[in-house]
């Protein structure tokens, strides 16, 4: 798969403190979801088995809380 070049954000931030062996993490939110999962694909095929980097979806504070709660039952399983 091919990603497009003229990706568009509609804003990029760092967040936390910067650590000189780790990368920063960003938030970006882009301005289609098309590009979103574009770079998402792109993403999991070429990271793969690298330490230092990862990307995933931002979920809201209830959503992320909810999850948390399930974890236990998902490892049960």
């Amino acid at each position: 798969m091919d990603i497009q070049e003229d990706i568009e954000f509609e804003w990029v931030h760092k967040i936390g403190k910067q650590k000189m062996e780790k990368p920063p993490f960003l938030v970006v939110k882009f301005t289609s979801l098309t590009q979103r999962e574009q770079v998402r694909k792109k993403a999991a095929t070429s990271i793969k088995g690298k330490d230092n980097f990862s990307i995933f979806k931002q979920f809201q504070k209830e959503i992320q809380e909810r999850r948390k709660r399930l974890i236990p039952k998902f490892k049960a399983a």
